[in-house]
């Protein structure tokens, strides 16, 4: 599925959410923190965040935040699991 497009969104936001790689992270089949959401409920917040007011903006923001930092923990368990020989024991 294509990621959801925010075409009404308002400036500067809409210029974020014209980025496909932040369209990629907001995409609920995509996401790493979709397990933290009801799939229903994300795409109406998401939507939601659509209007054109400061909170709706800043839902966006916190969504987005959450998105990143998952992405980054990730990552890092990956780098650590790749410098410790793959394991997740410590070494003695």
């Amino acid at each position: 599925m294509a990621a959801i497009l925010y075409a009404r969104a308002p400036f500067p936001l809409s210029r974020l959410l014209a980025l496909e790689e932040i369209q990629t992270l907001l995409d609920p089949n995509q996401m790493h923190t979709r397990e933290l959401y009801d799939a229903k409920v994300l795409r109406l917040e998401l939507n939601k965040c659509l209007g054109d007011n400061s909170t709706n903006a800043l839902r966006m923001g916190r969504i987005l935040t959450l998105e990143l930092l998952a992405r980054n923990i990730r990552a890092a368990e990956r780098d650590v699991l790749a410098l410790s020989g793959g394991s997740r024991e410590p070494k003695s």
